[in-house]
């Protein structure tokens, strides 16, 4: 009975096997990263890319980028070529993402075979990455042109700073990209009725060095215009901001928001990254099901938003347009300048010491006790004491005290004082009664102030956290129409969806510029009752 049990087990289990559906197995795409140099805008991109690949995904594909696909030339030229080398031996990648300068075309000379996806390529007919005819230079190439981007940058300055003289500093990734740029900008000025003037410096490496050339660029332009800043740190940037922004330069930078939160005076590309990323990941999926990378689109414009720094454009003295503050952006810098701090505790105690109208009560006190005193005075007891010693004899002319003695002593004692004043009386009990009604109205006024203070500091905290709710939804839904703008544009679809996230940001841009009003209007409201400026920043603790 038991191997019979066991038989039609194994039975079972063996019919089972048979009939069972083969389980497809997953696809691993192995993905290279190749860049001239680590920047934070590379490391935002990677990640963007990233995120959307696991996104759009089929779900029998992943896509892993694999450490022995990396490299950096850490913005060194030559070290570009040794690494691209060094990839080209690396077998089984199935795509390569190149980023910056030099890249592409080392990897190209190095004789890499594999799919090549070349990633901010600013002047590709320059760089010699596309023919006349705008057609990538090798089969395994595909890459990526903005058209007019540059000319609505231009645009989107001249509308902000009156323009009579443009900064542009650019770097020169390699045959004469630089040099395209500022002749392209160049001719913009002719037209637009500006001069451009730019500058260049080089370290040690060749490499574009930014502070150098800035102190070469003549001290009276009205703006600078900032291509990609190739090779600076987040630290660097933060200094090169400080220092444009002392100078009293707005710069306006090419590359987008994340510049801006940095210190950058403003952008007109300020979630442009999430569609170009898109692009990437649109073509990088073609490539999988077998596209030639060559037959790819190359040119595709992306999002056109503004941001701008209020921080920054206070700092130069930017006085921004209407549309500016209606549609762009308001971004603040990362880093704040130092400002009081102040706990709910701490705002009634400043209030307390500070606010007038409360201040004002202590003087009704000190008069209604200057009076009680001075009716008090009259029924203090007010005493004359007279004293008098001496010793006359035969010769002296006057003797009235005691005419049969030498010895003359004489004291007087006078005692004056109120017994009863009915009117004394009177303005006594009127000045105690002032003094309690003065004490009383100062307790009351303290309560006031002290529940004004709560209640503008809370309106404050709750203002403040309803900009931050609705700055990070216009985020959301600026990103969102990156996206959706993309997929519409590239593949024709969903144009439905495209026109309702345009109605969205509408909506939310207008949620965003009331809740910024009353936010406003709390800080005004708080700085009245502290008696400090209202334009005065002070921040407070949420906790």
């Amino acid at each position: 009975m038991c191997r019979y049990t066991s038989a039609r087990f194994a039975f079972a289990l063996l019919i089972l096997a048979l009939t069972a559906a083969p389980v497809a197995a997953e696809t691993i795409i192995r993905v290279g990263y190749f860049e001239a140099g680590e920047h934070p805008i590379s490391f935002v991109m990677r990640e963007e890319i990233q995120r959307q690949l696991t996104n759009m995904a089929p779900p029998d594909t992943q896509f892993v980028f694999v450490p022995e696909g990396y490299r950096s030339a850490a913005w060194v030229r030559d070290s570009s070529r040794i690494k691209a080398t060094e990839l080209a031996r690396i077998p089984g990648i199935d795509v390569m993402i190149a980023v910056g300068p030099w890249v592409v075309k080392d990897l190209l000379a190095a004789g890499y075979r594999g799919p090549i996806l070349g990633v901010r390529q600013i002047d590709l007919l320059a760089a010699g990455l596309v023919d006349s005819a705008g057609n990538p230079a090798a089969r395994n190439l595909t890459v990526h042109e903005m058209p007019g981007k540059i000319e609505d940058d231009i645009s989107v300055l001249a509308r902000l700073v009156p323009l009579k003289k443009l900064g542009v500093l650019w770097f020169d990734g390699e045959d004469g990209e630089a040099d395209s740029v500022v002749a392209r900008i160049t001719r913009l000025g002719r037209q637009g009725g500006f001069e451009t003037v730019t500058a260049e410096g080089f370290d040690i490496y060749g490499t574009y060095a930014f502070f150098k050339s800035f102190n070469s660029i003549p001290k009276d332009i009205d703006a600078l215009y900032l291509g990609p800043t190739w090779g600076l740190t987040i630290s660097e940037l933060n200094e090169f901001f400080r220092v444009t922004a002392a100078e009293g330069v707005p710069v306006f930078t090419w590359e987008g928001k994340f510049m801006v939160t940095r210190g950058a005076f403003a952008t007109n590309y300020a979630y442009g990254l999430v569609s170009e990323a898109h692009f990437h990941v649109v073509k990088i999926l073609q490539i999988v099901r077998g596209e030639t990378p060559s037959d790819l689109p190359v040119l595709y414009r992306g999002g056109s938003s503004l941001a701008v720094n209020t921080t920054t454009a206070a700092a130069v003295g930017v006085d921004l347009p209407a549309e500016a503050l209606l549609s762009g952006e308001p971004v603040t810098s990362v880093r704040q300048e130092p400002m009081d701090w102040y706990s709910l505790v701490d705002a009634v105690g400043r209030a307390i010491n500070g606010n007038p109208t409360f201040l004002a009560t202590y003087d009704a006190i000190e008069a209604a006790t200057r009076g009680a005193r001075a009716v008090a005075a009259q029924y203090w007891p007010h005493v004359a004491l007279e004293g008098r010693a001496g010793y006359v004899d035969d010769n002296t002319l006057n003797n009235t005290i005691e005419p049969l003695k030498n010895d003359q002593y004489r004291a007087s004692l006078v005692l004056d004082q109120t017994i009863v004043s009915l009117e004394s009386l009177r303005s006594r009990d009127v000045a105690k009664t002032q003094t309690r009604l003065a004490e009383t109205a100062q307790r009351q006024a303290r309560l006031d102030l002290e529940l004004a203070v709560a209640t503008a500091y809370l309106a404050r905290l709750r203002a403040e956290e309803e900009l931050k709710v609705e700055g990070r939804y216009r985020e959301l839904v600026e990103r969102t129409l990156e996206y959706v703008a993309s997929d519409y544009n590239l593949r024709q679809i969903g144009e439905a969806d495209l026109l309702r996230w345009q109605g969205e940001r509408q909506r939310v841009i207008t949620q965003v510029l009331d809740a910024g009003n009353a936010a406003t209007t709390a800080r005004v409201l708080l700085n009245l009752l502290f008696n400090l400026p209202p334009e005065q920043r002070i921040a407070i603790d949420s906790n």
